[in-house]
C-alpha cells in the first residue's frame, strides 16, 4: 500500500490521507484508491478522483485501472472550500514473457527430455513455472527427465499467483525406437 499525505492549501481548511494500491497483473483492473481522515470544514465531505467532475459520498474507489487520477475532497456543505491533494498514479506491472526451449529425449521411451524457460520478465519479478497446464509451480525453468509428448507451458508471478500466462504448448521428441529383425 502507498501513501500520500494531503499538502493543506494556503487558506483552505480541509485535509486528509491519500493511499493507493497499484495493479497486481498486468491489463487487470484491481487498483484502489482511499481517502481517509479528512478534518476540517463542516465535517461533512464529497470526494472526487476524476478533478471534480463526479462526486461520491465515499472516499473508497476500486477497480481501477492504470492511470492517472487526479484526487479532490471538497466539504459538502461549502462546496468552494475544497483541497486538490494532486495526481495519484497507478501503475501495473509489465506483461509476463519468457522464452521455451526443448530437448529431445535420448532414446525411444526413455525420460530424458527437457524444457527450459529463459528470459523471464514482467509481473514482480519473481516467477514460478509450469509444464502441466498449471497445474504444479515450480520455481526454477528448467524440467528434466521428460518423456516424449505435449507440454502446456506457464509462467506466473509468484507474489501475485493468479497472474499466470500460457507461453504455448512444447514438443519433447524422441527417436524411433529401433526394431530388429531376426534372420
Amino acid at each position: 500500500v502507498n501513501m500520500m499525505i494531503v499538502n493543506i492549501l494556503p487558506g483552505g481548511s480541509l485535509s486528509a490521507d491519500v493511499n493507493y494500491t497499484n495493479i497486481t497483473c498486468y491489463g487487470e483492473n484491481d487498483g484502489t484508491i482511499t481517502i481517509t481522515n479528512p478534518t476540517g470544514g463542516s465535517g461533512n465531505y464529497e470526494y472526487s478522483i476524476d478533478g471534480g467532475v463526479s462526486w461520491q459520498n465515499s472516499g473508497s474507489y476500486s477497480g481501477l485501472s492504470a492511470g492517472t487520477y487526479a484526487v479532490v475532497l471538497r466539504d459538502t456543505n461549502e462546496p468552494g472550500n475544497m483541497v486538490t491533494p494532486g495526481n495519484i498514479t497507478i501503475s501495473e506491472p509489465a506483461l509476463l514473457s519468457a522464452t521455451v526451449t526443448s530437448s529431445p529425449a535420448g532414446c525411444a521411451g526413455e525420460p530424458e527430455g527437457e524444457i527450459v524457460f529463459a528470459g523471464a520478465t514482467g509481473g514482480s519479478a519473481g516467477y514460478e513455472f509450469s509444464i502441466d497446464g498449471g497445474l504444479t509451480w515450480q520455481t526454477g525453468g528448467e524440467f528434466q527427465h521428460l518423456v516424449a509428448g505435449t507440454y502446456q507451458t506457464w509462467i506466473r508471478d509468484a507474489s501475485h499467483p493468479g497472474c499466470s500466462l500460457f507461453i504455448g504448448d512444447v514438443n519433447v521428441t524422441e527417436p524411433p525406437a529401433i526394431v530388429a529383425e531376426a534372420e
